[in-house]
């Protein structure tokens, strides 16, 4: 297509715009491209991406012609294949079908390859509400939990700020979801991977390389790096050397609840899903409330400190104005994943962000992860992981 200036492409798009009094809701499956159309303008004017009309309609490039035929994306997101994805996996993620995947991208097959960009439809909008009245022991994550929804999702229907209080025969809404649809015609799909795996990958060692800052670099234990190349702390890197890296694929599992976290074991999963140096962002399942942090270290369970200021005061008010050792059940997101953990905020020992007004680290916990000082597991994080798991209630 022939390039125009800016404005002059504003002007002509706005123009094809209210000459076929198109807007999102009134488009049908498909649009003709008229004069002065690029996929940019096309996708802003139905709430899209160009990225996702490239997928659905599996182009290589940004040009587009005039009297071309472009499938419209549905409302949706995108999803860039990892290593050990599959139709299968990706649908549970995004409670969709594997059937609504495969034809919105127009497969021709169910391989998938790395870096490959799917687009996923949202799940269709909240078509009705019910309502609950508030009974005596009841908090809003439970009530989430109990409803299939979410804490922001009750927040947000009924015009409630985060951290607000719920009384006994309070009478709330909750939004309900219509029945996904029926998946007809399934696709024939292999076995789905059953758990984690390891593949071993070589690494070069390069100037200033050393066996903890490879660990790093890669998302390992350091106890792990020097047990796969058969070292200790002691051996010396040198330029040029090859090393073992094993490189840990962990599946996504499904979940009890749409809102539930991921019940991941800390030894053979949540820690390569959380590595050290990795950030993430935390909500507290009974207020809703969220923070950022960073997991600087841990090889029992994570160590992790709160970003900025604000998250270390963040953190204080979730737990009543003071760090506490008190734990409470907590979702980690991190990479598109949701973690089911539990946390205490109560700072100690080390530290590595020195402008948090944190002083120290405090700990977090997933399914059979274990205390630094006896190496026992602590029964009270336990718990409070099976609640953000869905799986317990107490």
């Amino acid at each position: 297509m022939k390039k125009h200036p800016w404005k002059k492409w504003i002007g002509q798009g706005l123009i094809a715009a209210s000459i076929l009094g198109i807007s999102h809701g009134a488009w049908a499956d498909s649009y003709t491209v008229q004069r002065g159309d690029t996929l940019f303008l096309i996708s802003q004017r139905v709430d899209s991406t160009v990225d996702q009309f490239k997928t659905v309609n599996q182009l290589k490039s940004d040009e587009i012609w005039v009297g071309q035929v472009l499938t419209i994306p549905p409302k949706s997101i995108t999803h860039t294949v990892q290593s050990g994805d599959t139709l299968y996996l990706i649908s549970k993620q995004y409670n969709t079908t594997i059937q609504e995947i495969y034809n919105t991208n127009k497969l021709s097959t169910i391989e998938l390859r790395i870096g490959q960009k799917l687009v996923i439809p949202v799940p269709a909008a909240i078509s009705n509400e019910t309502t609950y009245i508030v009974q005596s022991g009841d908090v809003l994550w439970k009530i989430a939990m109990n409803h299939g929804t979410t804490v922001e999702a009750i927040l947000a229907y009924n015009g409630l700020s985060n951290g607000a209080y719920i009384e006994v025969g309070q009478a709330l809404k909750i939004p309900t979801q219509p029945s996904p649809p029926v998946q007809t015609q399934p696709l024939p799909l292999p076995a789905p991977t059953e758990g984690p795996w390891v593949e071993n990958q070589t690494y070069t060692v390069e100037k200033g390389d050393t066996g903890w800052s490879i660990s790093l670099k890669f998302g390992i234990p350091f106890s792990e790096f020097l047990k796969a190349n058969q070292m200790n702390q002691s051996s010396y890197l040198s330029i040029g050397q090859q090393v073992t890296i094993p490189v840990h694929h962990v599946p996504v599992k499904p979940t009890a609840t749409p809102t539930a976290g991921e019940l991941l074991d800390w030894w053979t999963e949540a820690q390569y899903v959380f590595p050290i140096g990795k950030t993430a962002k935390v909500t507290d399942i009974q207020t809703g409330l969220s923070w950022n942090l960073k997991r600087s270290f841990g090889e029992f369970h994570a160590d992790c400190e709160p970003l900025t200021p604000e998250d270390a005061e963040m953190m204080k008010k979730i737990w009543g104005g003071t760090y506490s050792w008190a734990v409470r059940p907590v979702i980690v997101e991190v990479d598109g994943r949701r973690l089911a953990a539990s946390v205490s905020s109560m700072p100690h020992d080390i530290e590595t962000i020195k402008d948090n007004n944190f002083d120290g680290h405090h700990d977090m916990h997933f399914l059979n992860s274990r205390r630094h000082k006896d190496y026992l597991v602590d029964q009270q994080h336990q718990n409070a992981i099976k609640i953000a798991a869905g799986v317990s209630s107490n």
